[in-house]
């Protein structure tokens, strides 16, 4: 969990079940899994590739995707029976820098041409859906061209470059959806957005607990204000966790009404100090 709190932990468990389901795939296109411990080794691999790159960076999840990919396809060779003595560990250090180049500047070249591509993948789901896609097609070119260029820079002939590149890129696209769908993530809850529909995240919360409703009484809240808070909020703060569970606030120009995040329950409000308000441009 994210010590900020600032990413839900369901949304972690969906990004690295997508991480690892596609590097299995992929794995799985290119000849490489013979059983299924193997198969669940290359699931791993791409799972945690998935949270590192949320959490640290698209060079941290390229590295451990690439390097554990060699490390995986080495160990279990032809055969699908583990063998110690088959891993090179230069081969898993070059896979790994590789994956990490392919993950950084895919990311970074994703970043640039995302405006351009913003009219073919806007109606696509939410950021980290848009973002792992077009990140997933850089990727893909980056681990292409970087695989074809050190294969004929080491005397390889351009057919087999080109098979080179062609598993570079299988295995950039791995690599640029997953930091794809960090990014997107990351975007998202900033924008107050749910990151795989696009969704609002206000418009998730129709319930009020009782404790809210009694608040609300004594208080002297208004409705009105609190539909203002969450439609119109000056600021939306990141999740935090405590013992009752996350929590969201939506600070708003009168109110402030916080709200349970997995559940879209409000918690409760209570009134937004006047100093609060006019500091995060609110009117008094």
């Amino acid at each position: 969990m994210d010590p900020s709190g600032e990413y839900f932990l369901i949304d972690d468990l969906i990004a690295a079940f997508i991480g690892g389901s596609i590097n299995l795939i992929i794995n799985i296109v290119q000849g490489n899994v013979h059983n299924f411990a193997q198969g669940a080794s290359y699931f791993g691999v791409g799972a945690a590739g998935g949270l590192l790159t949320i959490y640290v960076g698209p060079w941290a999840g390229g590295a451990l995707i690439g390097g554990g990919n060699s490390f995986v396809t080495q160990g279990f060779g032809s055969t699908g029976q583990w063998n110690w003595n088959n891993i090179s560990g230069q081969q898993v250090l070059f896979g790994g820098i590789m994956g990490g180049l392919t993950g950084q500047l895919g990311s970074a070249l994703g970043g640039a041409i995302s405006p351009a591509v913003s009219n073919l993948t806007s109606g696509i789901g939410g950021q980290a859906v848009q973002q792992g896609l077009t990140q997933g097609i850089t990727g893909a070119a980056v681990g292409f061209t970087m695989n074809t260029g050190f294969a004929l820079m080491n005397g390889e002939s351009f057919e087999d470059a080109l098979k080179a590149g062609g598993q570079g890129a299988l295995t950039g696209a791995a690599i640029g959806v997953g930091s794809g769908i960090a990014s997107g993530m990351r975007a998202a809850y900033k924008a107050g957005e749910n990151p795989w529909n696009g969704n609002s995240r206000t418009s998730q919360t129709n319930n009020t607990s009782s404790h809210a409703q009694q608040r609300t009484v004594e208080r002297n809240v208004s409705q009105s204000d609190i539909n203002d808070a969450l439609k119109n909020p000056l600021k939306v703060t990141d999740v935090k966790y405590d013992v009752k569970g996350p929590s969201i606030k939506y600070i708003g120009n009168k109110v402030t009404v916080v709200v349970n995040p997995e559940t879209g329950n409000i918690i409760t409000v209570y009134g937004t100090h006047s100093k609060l308000a006019l500091k995060l441009g609110g009117t008094r």
